[in-house]
This record gives structure tokens, sequence and C-alpha cells, in this order.
């Protein structure tokens, strides 16, 4: 069986959901909001960005 998730067409979206991820903490980071509750709120960025990608390119190869 073939594991699909290590295809290379899927690692330039999975480093855009890495860079949205860090994005989110960089940002929450630079407007004071440290430690802990950056590191939570990147990783909430990176699933939320990643779901709402994957959501809107599948509709899109569908074809609605």
């Amino acid at each position: 069986m073939v594991d699909n998730s290590s295809s290379d067409s899927l690692v330039p979206s999975r480093l855009l959901f890495l860079v949205a991820g860090a994005s989110t903490g960089l940002v929450m980071s630079v407007a004071g909001i440290g430690g802990l509750w950056a590191i939570l709120g990147a990783i909430v960025g990176l699933v939320v960005f990643g779901e709402l990608y994957l959501f809107l390119t599948e509709r899109r190869s569908t074809g609605q």
C-alpha cells in the first residue's frame, strides 16, 4: 500500500501550513502575547489555516 501523505505534491501545502502557524505565533509574540499563549495560538492558526486551505482546494478540484 502506497502512503499518499509522503507524496511530493503535498510538500508545498505542508510548508504553507507551517508558515501560517509560525506567522501566527510570531504576530502574537510581537503583539505582546508571549510564551505558552503564542505557541497555542500558532498551533490553532496552523490547524485553522490548514483546514480552510484543504476545504477550498477540495471544492475547487471537484468543480464546485
